[in-house]
């Protein structure tokens, strides 16, 4: 369902609602080859299966849809908090919100056609997280807005709606988050900047100066939702990319310039690069390295698995390809953790660092929806058991985060958005089809 009515939404968007797209120049393509019409200009080669983006990210994207809101007549109520759900008599059916407004008072919103949750998971709620996933997950950085708090969960309580999808350890698209950035938000004039995935070019260690993970596994959009945990489980909760000179010039502007990444270490020589991490600390006495002769002893025994394995090639580098799975590998063993794609030696200075932690986007578990409108499920009055025994709760529906049971350990970039868009016209349609069909007008 969601691969099927993707492209048609992603029309839907451009055409009904003015959303512009591009091609993902910056954020999912590299410059790979000479042009046939002009050798002196590079190719530009999208990798990953996705092929567009909106014009200004999601700045970008919102700026779009609040005019969209604007010409068809939505009113948006701004610093209105959901306090619960409005119920009729038999305290089962949503009629409607009862919120609390900018100025303090507490008000009742009519909904006559229904309910649609689209307030996110809970991963700004830092007791949440611990609860709901785990002690150690109350340590993590925020990547997005505080306001994700559980809301849609708090409200689902009170009709007695199911839950769905992972809870626990893990249960979250979390990636590699700039060590220094706020810790409980993002940054609106920032946003994604503070995001850290140049690592498939270069490698990871933790702070005893160790690798952790296989940086090459897939492509990165594949993989960069999951390295927020594997950083979450290493010492001092820290990682450290590392690239040298032949890869640190294909780093992203958006997420490695100057201007967004303050905070590089640079060496001229290994050694050097090893001293200035030993001295760098995280706010609550975290270092990015306690052992620098460990980081040093590490990139070289890395380098030596990389020459052992292409022995005889004249060019190490030869066959380096990073917009496709280029098998270019630093074999396990005899490393204790491979890198099974774009694996060049590190050993060209001068030689780049960014120290990163784990930085949490959205949770995976919400509530339990019927897949074919968005409606918000319960069990069934006399029974128990499994999904059969559910039942919709009528005038309430989720969509996007606030709706459990998609992703699961993982996620594939670009596919929570395309969710958010496939559900959120699921139950908007049911929504308004619930109105129309209303006996009469309530006002």
């Amino acid at each position: 369902m969601l691969v099927e009515e993707s492209w048609e939404g992603i029309q839907w968007l451009a055409k009904r609602v003015g959303v512009r797209f591009r091609l993902p120049f910056e954020r999912q393509a590299y410059e790979v080859e000479p042009r046939t019409d002009d050798p002196s200009k590079k190719r530009w080669r999208c990798w990953g299966g996705l092929y567009i983006n909106t014009m200004g990210g999601g700045k970008g994207l919102v700026e779009d849809e609040l005019k969209a809101c604007k010409t068809a007549g939505v009113d948006i109520h701004w610093k209105t908090k959901a306090e619960e759900l409005w119920l009729d008599k038999t305290a089962k059916e949503v009629k409607g919100l009862i919120v609390t407004t900018a100025g303090g008072q507490r008000q009742k919103i009519v909904a006559r056609g229904g309910v649609v949750l689209a307030c996110g998971g809970y991963e700004s709620s830092k007791e949440l997280r611990g609860q709901l996933m785990g002690p150690e997950w109350a340590s993590a950085y925020v990547r997005g807005t505080p306001h994700n708090d559980g809301t849609a969960l708090r409200l689902g309580a009170q009709v007695t709606a199911l839950r769905k999808g992972q809870f626990g350890d893990g249960a979250c698209h979390s990636t590699c988050w700039d060590a220094h950035a706020p810790r409980d938000r993002g940054d609106v004039s920032m946003t994604n900047q503070f995001t850290k995935s140049g690592y498939p070019l270069g490698i990871f260690v933790d702070s005893s100066g160790r690798r952790f993970v296989d940086e090459g596994e897939d492509l990165r959009n594949y993989t960069y939702a999951k390295m927020g945990q594997a950083i979450l489980k290493r010492p001092d909760r820290l990682a450290v990319q590392i690239w040298d000179a032949r890869t640190s010039g294909m780093l992203r502007d958006e997420e490695y310039a100057d201007e967004f990444c303050q905070h590089k270490v640079r060496g001229e020589t290994l050694e050097e690069l090893a001293e200035k991490l030993a001295k760098v600390e995280i706010g609550d006495s975290r270092r990015a390295l306690r052992d620098p002769q460990a980081l040093i002893d590490e990139v070289r025994s890395y380098n030596r698995a990389i020459y052992a394995a292409r022995a005889g090639q004249k060019d190490v580098a030869q066959g380096f390809e990073p917009s496709i799975k280029d098998g270019l590998i630093a074999p396990a063993p005899p490393l204790a953790v491979p890198k099974s794609n774009w694996a060049l030696p590190i050993d060209k200075g001068p030689y780049l660092a960014v120290v990163v932690s784990t930085g949490v986007t959205f949770t995976f578990g919400g509530l339990h929806i019927d897949a074919q409108s968005g409606q918000v499920q319960r069990r069934r009055e006399g029974q128990e058991g499994g999904t059969d025994a559910t039942e919709g709760i009528v005038g309430l529906y989720a969509a996007g985060e606030a709706a459990g049971g998609l992703f699961w350990g993982n996620y594939p970039g670009g596919s929570g958005l395309t969710a958010g868009l496939v559900w959120g016209r699921r139950a908007g349609r049911a929504a308004a089809e619930a109105g129309e069909n209303a006996n009469s007008a309530t006002t």
